[in-house]
């Protein structure tokens, strides 16, 4: 896969699926689509998959079409003696730079949108762990990657048939450990522990 995505082509969140539901609700309260067209579009958008697929319920309703976010090409991540954290929904570029003196770096891709066919994150941790949480269809090739003291552990299983996107991991990081997983959680009651350390609260 390479090149760059192009923007019917991208992956839509579930918070997009639910902003579309709230437009196609709207259109129904200015009478431009009846209940039943409503029912078969909001069917059609909780399955949509590209924004592509989501725009087609959404193309014959005056300004409701999704437009592509803008994205840097590059984000730099940078802390001199603290961590590093990127969860939920963001806007992935094509390099991410990703650089500690002192510190951990998680990065969550579960409910990020990669606004390329590949991303490179290019790795500068003296002292430090990076974790990187990558959802099925997701694939880290680490091949480039230097730890001098350290392990580097990739726990995820990617089925090369349903490989969405692929993630380009090099640099270096002096002395700790480089982890890859898919998401994680388990439920008690209310509460809901996820992997990397983190707790969420309901039902």
């Amino acid at each position: 896969m390479s090149g760059d995505v192009e923007p019917r082509d991208i992956r839509v969140s579930d918070a997009e699926r639910e902003h579309a539901g709230k437009l196609l609700q709207r259109a129904v309260g200015q009478g431009r689509i009846t209940l039943t067209e409503f029912d078969e579009r909001m069917g059609t958008a909780m399955a949509a998959r590209t924004r592509g697929e989501l725009n087609q319920v959404l193309a014959d309703i005056p300004g409701a079409v999704l437009q592509p976010a803008a994205a840097k090409d590059v984000v730099r991540l940078r802390s001199g003696m603290g961590d590093i954290k990127r969860r939920g929904h963001w806007l992935v570029p094509p390099v991410v730079e990703v650089s500690t003196t002192m510190g951990d770096a998680v990065l969550d891709f579960t409910q990020a949108e990669f606004s390329s066919a590949s991303t490179t994150i290019e790795l500068g941790i003296s002292v430090g762990s990076l974790v990187l949480v990558v959802p099925p269809g997701v694939v880290v090739d680490s091949d480039e990657v230097r730890v001098g003291v350290g392990d580097l552990k990739d726990r995820t299983d990617a089925d090369p048939e349903i490989i969405q996107h692929r993630i380009v991991l090099r640099g270096r990081l002096g002395m700790g450990d480089v982890r890859i997983q898919h998401p994680r959680s388990w439920r008690f009651g209310p509460l809901t522990v996820h992997s990397p350390w983190r707790l969420s609260w309901g039902r």
